[in-house]
């Protein structure tokens, strides 16, 4: 009997202090920065062949520049989308907040059925996120979701 308390104690503690005011990316993403790296060496990473490499590039992009600044990157961003690696899919959901393109919503919807648990609940919080923002773009995604059913 004790121990189930204590344990449901601790876990209450780490679901209080875990809910604190921080923005998702630090609540979600780990920044591992590059000495002497600058913005252009980073958009240079963003091909690189390993996954790893490619989070850091998105993670200190976004942090250097935020979303907007990633949204100057559309191709690339669109290719990270559908990597390989679940952890960069999930960066590049989180990056394409400030870049209106249908093809995008086209591809977070498609991210929401994604094998990876967390590439899905960034691809639902982003595109919560785009539809908070514009009434008019949401009912035009939902136009079209009723269109492919």
């Amino acid at each position: 009997m004790h121990k189930k308390y204590i344990l449901g104690t601790i876990i209450l503690l780490f679901t209080l202090t875990g809910c604190r005011e921080t923005s998702v990316f630090e609540k979600h993403y780990v920044r591992i920065e590059i000495p002497g790296y600058t913005n252009e060496d980073y958009i240079e990473l963003l091909e690189a062949y390993d996954p790893e490499l490619r989070y850091i590039a998105v993670a200190n992009l976004i942090e250097s520049n935020g979303s907007s600044g990633v949204s100057a990157l559309p191709q690339k961003i669109k290719r990270l989308l559908t990597d390989d690696s679940p952890k960069v899919r999930s960066i590049a959901a989180f990056s394409v907040n400030s870049i209106d393109d249908d093809q995008f919503e086209d591809i977070l919807i498609n991210l929401t059925n994604d094998q990876s648990s967390a590439v899905r609940l960034e691809a639902i919080a982003t595109l919560g996120k785009k539809f908070s923002q514009s009434p008019k773009s949401a009912q035009a995604m939902l136009n079209r979701l009723n269109d492919r059913s």
